[in-house]
């Protein structure tokens, strides 16, 4: 059985996938997808042959992408946590 991982975990993470992106940032899979592409372009730019994966890009592309630093992500996370 497949583990799913918490909002922290994932955010904690280095690398995340289309869901991953989708969980974190609470959008649709539809503008999940869009910030996956741009980011998968980044990386490519950037990494060049050292591209690791083509189905996961790093966090924090996606949250550079995004607008919001690392910590805004885990304050919001922690909020979203106490709420539920």
């Amino acid at each position: 059985m497949k583990v799913r991982k918490t909002d922290m975990e994932l955010a904690t993470a280095l690398y995340t996938n289309k869901a991953g992106i989708s969980r974190l940032l609470s959008m649709s899979h539809q503008n999940a997808c869009d910030i996956f592409g741009k980011a998968q372009e980044i990386e490519r730019a950037e990494l060049g042959n050292n591209y690791i994966d083509r189905t996961k890009v790093r966090v924090s592309t996606v949250l550079r992408i995004a607008g919001i630093s690392r910590d805004e992500l885990i304050r919001s996370i922690k909020e979203r946590n106490e709420q539920a």
